[in-house]
């Protein structure tokens, strides 16, 4: 297990590196971008840390009888197993067991990667935050043995909650009456009248014997790999620069933009100046100018307008002479008849 601290040193190490030790141009969450998408692909090691732990719950659930998954799946077993409670919107604190810090993290780590999208229909008792005792979530061994899961299950045809004979009735199963009351009463109200009907209930129902899917995907698969599991922890961020140069340029196509510099582009510094150009933050003098105020913004060529990143590279006339130049340089010696521009 990697403390959180420890995690943010290395972020700490690896983001003044990039950055020289100076002030940081690009937010974090950019920089781990890929680089079609205006970033570096850099290593972010809490992500790691979390893709870590979620990997070690697929291992589990590949090989619960395992000599080293023994405790964990004596643990879970308390929860209906592992591949119930994944499914489950539980709370880590409210648990009615006690579990180490490393499962508690890999939880955490899996309820960011998994969406509970609430649907009364598919409301379970067990393990849920909403069905509360003594603070605690709920799981009766018994119950969950006679298949009794939803809260739907325990509602009548006129949408009330089943009196002790009906439900012994319902379901052939008769547990304490004490322990009837206790799981009737901790549901809410709000659930209760959300609920309509209980179709769904033997397709969801079957849905609990497969493997857990997301997006439409087993997570057991081997296509549910790092590359996917971080694309699903991280949102993704859009660069700010392409809302400063798609108002000049129109129709720009971002992925070629930013896959380029990498194809065609032999030297690290011209790489560097391109990606700085890209994401707006050239030092031009209009960005130096709000930084140090003594600084003229205007050209440092021309002298007569405003240095701005669009003017220094293209629209200044000492540039648009360079590009001539270097358009004739290569009509001549290739022969063709090339025009450079800036769309």
């Amino acid at each position: 297990m990697i403390p959180k601290l420890q995690c943010a040193n290395l972020d700490k190490l690896l983001y003044n590196f990039i950055w020289r030790k100076k002030p940081h141009k690009i937010r974090k969450n950019i920089l781990t971008n890929k680089i079609e998408e205006g970033g570096l692909s850099v290593i972010d090691f809490s992500l790691f840390n979390e893709i870590l732990k979620i990997n070690w719950i697929k291992r589990f659930l590949k090989n619960p009888n395992s000599l080293w998954n023994i405790v964990p799946n004596f643990i879970f077993e308390k929860l209906g197993k592992i591949t119930f409670l994944l499914q489950c919107p539980y709370s880590i604190n409210r648990m009615p067991v006690k579990l180490s810090n490393f499962h508690k993290q890999a939880l955490t780590y899996w309820s960011l990667l998994y969406k509970h999208n609430f649907s009364p229909h598919k409301c379970f008792i067990w393990n849920n935050m909403n069905i509360i005792y003594r603070n605690k979530t709920l799981f009766i061994e018994n119950w969950f043995k006679h298949d009794i899961l939803l809260v739907s299950q325990l509602l009548n045809n006129s949408n009330q909650i089943l009196t002790y004979d009906d439900f012994t009735h319902k379901f052939n199963f008769q547990p304490p009456r004490k322990e009837f009351d206790i799981v009737t009463k901790a549901i809410p109200q709000g659930i209760i009248t959300l609920l309509r009907n209980e179709t769904v209930l033997d397709q969801f129902n079957k849905s609990l014997s497969s493997s857990v899917s997301i997006n439409g995907l087993s997570f057991l698969d081997r296509k549910f790999n790092n590359k996917v599991i971080k694309n699903l922890l991280c949102a993704k961020s859009i660069p700010a620069s392409r809302y400063k140069w798609s108002p000049l340029y129109e129709n720009i196509n971002w992925n070629r933009a930013w896959n380029n510099p990498h194809k065609f582009l032999i030297t690290n510094k011209v790489k560097e100046i391109s990606f700085k150009i890209l994401h707006h933050y050239y030092p031009c003098n209009k960005i130096i100018c709000k930084f140090i105020p003594t600084v003229d913004d205007k050209c440092s060529f021309c002298f007569m307008e405003t240095e701005t990143l669009d003017h220094l590279f293209y629209s200044c006339s000492y540039s648009s002479s360079l590009w001539n130049d270097i358009q004739d340089f290569i009509n001549g010696q290739l022969g063709s008849n090339i025009h450079l521009s800036n769309f």
